[in-house]
């Protein structure tokens, strides 16, 4: 994959570098479970700044399967000053969800190859960070600080580029406002496409 594109059309997460590009076809095929990022050297960058204030809510929702648990691996995560990891699959068989200052939530344990459909979600206000998987709430943070950032984000890799994503993903819904009233049509909506 050179581009996957932004429906948004506005920020396409682009590999210019074949030898890192994740793989979304094999044999003339696409490949059933989306695009597989190998663990080692896969990843995507969007082309233009995230911009996330210290005030901004913010929505993640994605589709996603494990090849290994015996490996940290990021799903989301920007760079910049103050960047945070969104998401991260733990060696400790957990997927975790950070908002700077190291302030998250644990929110699921995994299984190697069971697809799973990941949402969490940040109140500002609030300041609490929720996640979800399949649709089932499964822990919140309720003092969660977020610190403003501008970067690019990446898929499949941590900003130290050190922490490699080795799985699939087929989806990537990200809302900068808290989308709790309409989760339940966001993830309806992914579970009936998918």
């Amino acid at each position: 994959v050179h581009t996957w594109y932004d429906q948004a059309g506005s920020n396409n997460a682009v590999q210019a570098t074949a030898g890192s590009q994740p793989k979304i076809a094999e044999n003339g095929e696409l490949l059933a479970d989306g695009i597989d990022f190998n663990g080692s050297d896969n990843f995507l960058t969007t082309s233009n700044n995230f911009v996330f204030s210290d005030t901004d809510d913010l929505s993640i929702s994605s589709v996603l399967k494990s090849d290994t648990v015996s490996a940290v691996g990021t799903l989301l995560s920007q760079n910049g000053t103050g960047g945070k990891v969104l998401i991260t699959l733990r060696t400790d068989s957990n997927i975790n969800s950070y908002l700077g200052g190291g302030s998250g939530v644990t929110l699921v344990p995994y299984s190697v190859d069971k697809e799973l459909l990941l949402t969490a979600i940040y109140d500002d206000s609030a300041n609490t960070l929720d996640g979800f998987k399949n649709a089932v709430s499964e822990n919140t943070n309720t003092s969660v600080t977020s610190t403003a950032c501008t970067g690019t984000l990446n898929i499949g890799v941590s900003r130290s580029s050190n922490e490699y994503l080795n799985g699939t993903v087929k989806e990537f819904i990200i809302y900068k406002s808290d989308q709790t009233d309409n989760r339940f049509r966001i993830e309806s909506n992914i579970n009936n496409y998918y």
